[in-house]
């Protein structure tokens, strides 16, 4: 090359892989990063999340990025995998393992590790105020909302406090309260409490910093000004109803099973079920627990609206029988077959 003479960059080419269609999803992938500046013994750190989910030979673990404690967790049973992804936010070692879905042909730089969700408790709220567009605002005003439960049924109160899951910034100051006012009184103040958090900045509010240590604080001594930062702040979990879980971001995964299976690149399949009412078989077409009316030959969809104890064995759609509580179907696309007949308040689903 001559003296002066720009170099000129040859353009990449592109490269046709052949993947390997042996690689087996298994039940579904999720990938997770332990949010740590500190150093952890990578064995100790495998054993204690096992051990934590309660899980051995069924939970593959490999390490994709040892240095920054990025792992990838195969699940050999669909059960096993919307259990552990229902149940986030998970820590090991007091530290928050951050999980997100990992679908077919991804890569590490695909994975958004900036937020996670919470399940948020408002506590101190006017009666007055317990209802579901109200839920929706409060998780607006801390994050985004992706499904509450309906604070009242029937003119009464399911809790004491409004309850709803909301997708958290991790690098953003948490909200320790917000102002509500009323009528012909002072505005009150509402606290939050954040379920499963086992730890935060007391500075600054936030989950995680980026870069290293808290930077900016900004703590203030006057709770009603912006909220003072301390333990009072983190809950333990309470159990979810499912009964009067509402869904306010479409598509959540949480509530899209079979949309989740196969974006992990699980087998489909052909449905059939049949409804039985105590033991007796009833007719097709009918209405059970707020669901659409059900007829022979409608699209079947699973959803994992129903928690995992009311089920006497959750199918894992992967060729396998299984018995579903009601409340679990819904007729939403993708479908997985049809609906052979129809039965309440279980339905028993043959998968092919």
């Amino acid at each position: 090359m001559e003296v002066g003479q720009s170099s000129v960059a040859k353009t990449p080419k592109q490269v046709e892989l052949d993947l390997d269609e042996t690689v087996d999803s298994h039940g579904g992938t999720l990938v997770g990063r332990v949010e740590t500046t500190k150093r952890l013994n990578i064995p100790t750190v495998i054993s204690m999340i096992k051990k934590g989910w309660h899980m051995g030979d069924e939970l593959e673990i490999h390490e994709l990025d040892r240095n920054k404690f990025i792992f990838l967790f195969r699940f050999k049973k669909g059960d096993d995998f919307y259990r552990i992804l229902k149940g986030r936010p998970w820590s090991v070692l007091g530290h928050l393992l951050n999980l997100q879905i990992w679908k077919e042909c991804m890569v590490l730089e695909d994975v958004d590790f900036n937020w996670t969700p919470f399940w948020l408790q408002f506590h101190g709220l006017p009666i007055e105020a317990f209802n579901g567009p109200n839920a929706i605002k409060l998780g607006e005003a801390v994050g985004s909302p992706v499904m509450y439960e309906l604070p009242k049924v029937g003119g009464k109160l399911t809790r004491s406090f409004v309850r709803v899951r909301t997708l958290l910034q991790l690098n953003a100051p948490l909200t320790a309260g917000v102002w509500v006012p009323r009528k012909r009184n002072k505005p009150a103040w509402v606290s939050i409490k954040y379920e499963r958090l086992q730890s935060f900045c007391f500075q600054c509010g936030c989950i995680i910093h980026e870069g290293g240590g808290c930077k900016e604080p900004m703590f203030s001594k006057d709770l009603k000004v912006q909220g003072e930062y301390g333990s009072s702040m983190c809950t333990q979990a309470v159990r979810t109803l499912e009964d009067i879980l509402q869904v306010c971001q479409e598509g959540w995964p949480e509530v899209c099973l079979p949309e989740v299976f196969s974006q992990n690149g699980h087998s489909k399949g052909t449905a059939t079920g049949v409804l039985v009412d105590n033991g007796e078989e009833t007719s097709p077409g009918g209405c059970w627990l707020g669901l659409p009316s059900i007829n022979e030959g409608d699209p079947l969809s699973l959803s994992s609206r129903t928690d995992s104890e009311m089920l006497d064995d959750r199918c894992d759609l992967s060729g396998t029988v299984g018995n579903l509580d009601c409340r679990s179907l819904m007729l939403l696309p993708p479908t997985f077959g049809q609906i052979h007949s129809v039965k309440a308040p279980s339905l028993h689903l043959n998968i092919h």
